[in-house]
């Protein structure tokens, strides 16, 4: 089941004229920074293919595309702390290694961590459809597919993936800039679920799947 609930102060036609600009100047910016990351990808594919790198092309550009097309709204949170942890989570991947490192544990295992946490974020992420964005907003509340398992399936997705990034590509930079990353999408689970709890679906929700983030733990 899918809910779907908006409030009247949620709706793209009550937008002023800064929320539209500052919504389409991070868009923007989202998708020249994903054009970068793109640009790095294709270029390591060239020297040498790579399953993995191919399959994270295909989950960026979905990202990309439903940031691109994600549905307006001005409920969209512009703090300080929803700023900083947004850009900093967006464009982690300007700094993080591609490619050497050390490979920690054999190429299939690894591989198989990367598939399989970006399964889970694409899956998601279709869910979400254009409900989908950057920063914490209320556009709707979904519950179906990967919903019923975490609060937040994306960011589960996205930790597996890395992991499993990590362990192929090892290196003390790959290692602190994950961690900064994995704190900063702590920040934004928060002020996501600050902003959702508003709608009393959400919050019925919440109270059916109680995990926020990792099955079972937390």
């Amino acid at each position: 089941m899918i809910i779907v609930e908006f409030s009247e102060a949620g709706k793209a036609d009550t937008m002023t004229k800064r929320d539209i600009v500052l919504d389409t100047l991070l868009r923007i910016a989202a998708a020249l920074g994903y054009s970068v990351f793109v640009y790095r990808i294709v270029s390591a594919q060239l020297q040498t293919p790579n399953i993995v790198l191919t399959t994270l092309l295909i989950a960026e550009t979905l990202a990309l595309g439903l940031i691109i097309f994600s549905r307006r709204t001005d409920t969209r949170v512009y703090s300080l702390s929803a700023m900083t942890s947004t850009f900093a989570a967006t464009f982690y991947f300007l700094f993080i290694q591609l490619e050497g490192g050390t490979v920690l544990v054999p190429r299939w295992l690894s591989e198989a961590l990367i598939l399989s946490g970006m399964g889970l974020q694409v899956a998601a992420k279709i869910c979400l459809g254009r409900n989908f964005g950057l920063l914490p907003a209320l556009r709707g509340v979904v519950t179906n597919g990967p919903y019923r398992l975490v609060r937040h399936p994306i960011y589960l997705g996205y930790f597996v993936t890395h992991v499993g990034y990590l362990l192929n590509v090892f290196s003390i930079w790959n290692l602190s800039i994950l961690t900064l990353l994995y704190i900063f999408q702590f920040i934004r689970m928060i002020n996501e679920e600050k902003v959702l709890m508003q709608s009393a679906a959400y919050r019925e929700y919440m109270a059916r799947v109680s995990k926020r983030f990792i099955p079972f733990l937390a």
